[in-house]
């Protein structure tokens, strides 16, 4: 036990290094050891809703396999633990809903877990929510462990930033490594924000970086072209016809609300991230056609587009350099 401790203490202190470079906060960790001393109340609690089968312990269902609680030589499965976790988290936090971010391997599992849990009148089934999510892949393949092909997190999150600095002119060395760790951890998250949960990432380096095309740094370049226009100054007034460049913008940016609405109620980033890289798209385009300092209208709707563009990423957790 000396030994797994640690074990569990020097893996925690390089997890919170790279949760550090995500700039990510978990306000509980609590791994299956913790429910060590609580699981046999557990297994009490579901023998009324299991029977033996060869000496183990089972629930069984009409619509799915059998779940073993305990094994024929009485000790614990993964199946029993979860439990101990939903009661714990029920009895503790008593969320809204549970939110599992767990493999696609493993949807069979958590139905099981799901229904037991109303089995046991703890919570109702639609209370739980499975959001089984692929694989990150490279461009070589499947990463295998056997083969080598493996990537720490940690170790692409410092590699994105030491490619970001060929990204940035015009700063001081300090300043360079500040606004490449942003774009680098930026450009990370947001290659994996960016497709739907169920669907596997293919990480791209060359993608993930490019200054044009589908990716964080293309919309925090965006955003800082804005904000160049806007330090130029301008006043505002009514919105007067709209131009076929400035019409696209608009329609974009009228649908934020139905964005937000509709990524949060689906569980899906992803929603966001298109909508942010259609803005900026479109954006950029009326840039291009226009001109746009001394004309208040224009003006406007480069701050409009700011502002979306910068919540956008926000909620995608992206964070924003100062220049770039």
């Amino acid at each position: 036990r000396r030994i797994w401790k640690a074990c569990v203490d020097a893996s925690m202190k390089e997890f919170n290094k790279t949760y550090a470079l995500l700039d990510v906060d978990i306000k509980h960790v609590i791994g299956e050891s913790f429910y060590e001393d609580v699981i046999n109340d557990v297994i009490e609690e579901a023998r009324k809703i299991a029977r033996e089968s060869e000496g183990a312990l089972i629930v069984e269902f009409d619509d799915m396999p059998p779940a073993m609680l305990l094994k024929s030589n009485k000790s614990t499965t993964y199946f029993a633990r979860d439990l101990a976790a939903v009661k714990y988290r029920n009895e503790n936090f008593n969320p809204d809903l549970f939110l599992y971010h767990i493999g696609t391997e493993q949807s069979l599992h958590m139905k099981q877990v799901f229904r037991t849990a109303q089995m046991l009148g703890w919570r109702r089934e639609e209370d739980f929510v499975h959001l089984a999510h692929g694989l990150l892949r490279l461009k070589e393949g499947k990463m295998s462990t056997r083969l080598g092909r493996t990537v720490h997190l940690k170790d692409v999150l410092l590699e994105a930033e030491k490619r970001s600095l060929s990204l940035i002119e015009d700063q001081s060395l300090k300043e360079k490594r500040e606004t490449a760790t942003i774009v680098g951890v930026g450009a990370v998250k947001y290659s994996t924000l960016k497709v739907h949960y169920k669907r596997s990432v293919v990480f791209d380096w060359d993608e993930a970086l490019a200054l044009k095309g589908d990716s964080a740094p293309y919309l925090q370049y965006t955003a800082m072209r804005c904000r160049s226009v806007l330090r130029k100054g301008g006043s505002y007034t009514a919105f007067k016809s709209l131009s076929k460049e400035e019409l696209a913008v608009v329609r974009e940016m009228i649908r934020f609300k139905e964005v937000i609405e509709d990524a949060a109620s689906n569980f899906s980033p992803n929603i966001v991230a298109a909508f942010a890289y259609r803005l900026a798209r479109t954006y950029n385009l009326f840039y291009e056609k226009n001109k746009i300092v001394g004309n208040d209208q224009r003006m406007a709707i480069t701050e409009a587009t700011l502002i979306l563009l910068s919540s956008a990423l926000y909620l995608l957790t992206v964070s924003l350099p100062q220049k770039m």
